[in-house]
């Protein structure tokens, strides 16, 4: 929905899970300078329909990733 380089990034997203939706949401990621490194927010915006695993396993679900994201990066 909206990138500023090196600043923002904005998503919208549906999820989908045995064909029925579970979630719709709004993603928007920000970057800023940290000393030598940088500091990434993020924040979610999310419907949460019946049958998901709602903000706590969207939050566990996006740890998990970032975590992984870090992994990576350190290994560069």
């Amino acid at each position: 929905l909206d990138i500023v380089p090196d600043e923002r990034l904005v998503i919208a997203y549906t999820m989908m899970y045995n064909g029925a939706r579970i979630s719709c949401s709004m993603l928007t990621i920000t970057l800023s300078g940290a000393g030598s490194g940088t500091t990434l927010t993020l924040t979610e915006q999310g419907l949460y329909f019946p049958n998901s695993d709602g903000p706590v396993g969207r939050e566990a679900g996006t740890r998990e990733l970032l975590n992984a994201l870090a992994l990576e990066l350190d290994a560069h």
